[in-house]
């Protein structure tokens, strides 16, 4: 039963960012939704290999992108974000 609330929750997450923000969701968008400190923080976490979810490059587009539907999935684990189960 916890597994269909938690897809459930993901789902609606995703769905919500991806209204805001499409199916690519910019570093500073990142920034804003994981609550970091600075785009220039989560440059350093993505050089050092510490988001969570993996970012690329878009050809003709300047910067770095997650899928938003990982970060949907990150923001919906309590667990992966060090919180209680």
């Amino acid at each position: 039963m916890t597994g269909i609330l938690e897809t459930d929750r993901v789902a609606q997450l995703a769905h919500r960012l991806a209204e805001r923000y499409g199916e690519l969701m910019s570093l500073s968008e990142v920034t804003q939704e994981l609550r970091l400190s600075s785009v220039h923080a989560a440059r350093k976490a993505r050089s050092q290999g510490r988001l969570p979810f993996a970012t690329v490059t878009v050809p003709h587009r300047r910067g770095w992108f997650a899928v938003t539907a990982d970060v949907a999935r990150y923001l919906a684990d309590p667990a992966q974000r060090g919180g209680a189960p």
